[in-house]
């Protein structure tokens, strides 16, 4: 099922913003989810039906009572196991960090083609909205219009071909030695001459960071909801600090139940003891997490609401023209030109000196 559009370095017009993911309805423009529609989120209780896993998993399926190995294999591979996904979410990382950031996303990985509208607002100011973007990328062109409510600028700025970010990423599956759902991994590993590791928790920390990539849309923190690569690392990289206790279904998805607890090393930068996740068995990608802290607050988390896959989801939003009425232009190409011309004359300049 894996598809792939090149890819280059994530530009800056998202920043850092969650976005969360396009509920199952066309959108011209994003519109913000609000702050009970997301806590209210309620988790169907009913446990799914046990199964054995298939000799051979085919990966466009949810293996029903997923091991660690392939529940952390899909979580930090979420892109391979992806076509089309959309949603709401809404995202606290907690700590210093003390913003939320929520919205709606649209993610078509086999055409290249992205929505978000990202929101962010201040922990102590749930109502306001201090910083708005809103990308539509068709692969070859991007569209980012951005509110800062800050200093009330309103700015439209676009990337063509060569700055346009794609979806496109370095997975773990391009460095980790086996695939636990395929087991002719292990044996083209020992025809190369390879080590062969039959379990990903044998991996040092020096591989497996290896490994890590990022957000190609540049809204690095939608990363905890559909790539979930950085906090995967985080919470579960050490197999002796978490369990797969149950098997539910959540919002129609055959998900993972994942509770543990956090590395001090990596907890305590949230303030974060002990976890809970609902991994998605097909895709790896996080239905919702929380972090608690040692009295049991929740002090990290990322809720989805309204998620789609594949068939189910609808076409990417497109641009148009009348939603940058309004806005400061701004050619990215040319900024980026400019700043290589700049560059050349500086090099020249120094090269004359000596």
């Amino acid at each position: 099922m894996k598809r792939k559009i090149k890819s280059i370095l994530s530009v800056g017009a998202a920043l850092c913003f969650i976005i969360s993911c396009t509920a199952c309805q066309t959108v011209d423009s994003g519109a913000n989810i609000s702050e009970d529609s997301v806590e209210n989120i309620n988790i169907n209780e009913s446990a799914i039906d046990d199964s054995v896993i298939d000799e051979e998993i085919v990966p466009d399926e949810a293996p029903l009572n997923i091991t660690k190995d392939q529940l952390y294999y899909r979580c930090m591979n979420s892109m391979e196991y992806l076509s089309h996904v959309s949603g709401d979410v809404k995202v606290r990382y907690g700590g210093k960090d003390r913003n939320v950031y929520q919205g709606t996303v649209n993610l078509d990985f086999v055409n290249g083609k992205y929505f978000t509208d990202a929101s962010t607002f201040d922990i102590d100011n749930l109502e306001n909205c201090i910083y708005n973007v809103v990308t539509y990328n068709n692969s070859n062109i991007c569209h980012s219009i951005i509110d800062n409510i800050i200093d009330g600028s309103k700015r439209h700025e676009t990337m063509k071909e060569g700055l346009c970010p794609t979806l496109e990423i370095t997975t773990f599956a391009n460095a980790c030695p086996i695939n636990p759902d395929d087991k002719s991994s292990i044996e083209a590993a020992r025809a190369k001459g390879k080590t062969v590791i039959t379990s990903i928790d044998q991996l040092s920390e020096e591989q497996i960071n290896a490994t890590y990539g990022g957000d190609p849309t540049g809204d690095h923190v939608l990363g905890a909801f559909y790539i979930p690569q950085e906090m995967s690392m985080g919470y579960l990289k050490n197999f002796d600090m978490w369990d797969i206790t149950d098997y539910k279904d959540f919002q129609g998805r055959s998900c993972a139940v994942v509770q543990g607890k956090a590395e001090p090393e990596y907890g305590s930068r949230f303030n974060v003891e002990t976890f809970e996740i609902l991994v998605d068995q097909a895709t790896g990608v996080w239905m919702q997490f929380e972090g608690y802290d040692a009295d049991g607050n929740v002090m990290q988390y990322v809720y989805s609401e309204n998620v789609c896959f594949d068939d189910d989801t609808v076409d990417v939003p497109t641009y148009k023209d009348e939603y940058a009425e309004g806005y400061e232009e701004l050619d990215m190409n040319a900024v980026d030109q400019a700043n290589i011309d700049e560059t050349i004359r500086k090099m020249n300049a120094e090269a004359e000196k000596e």
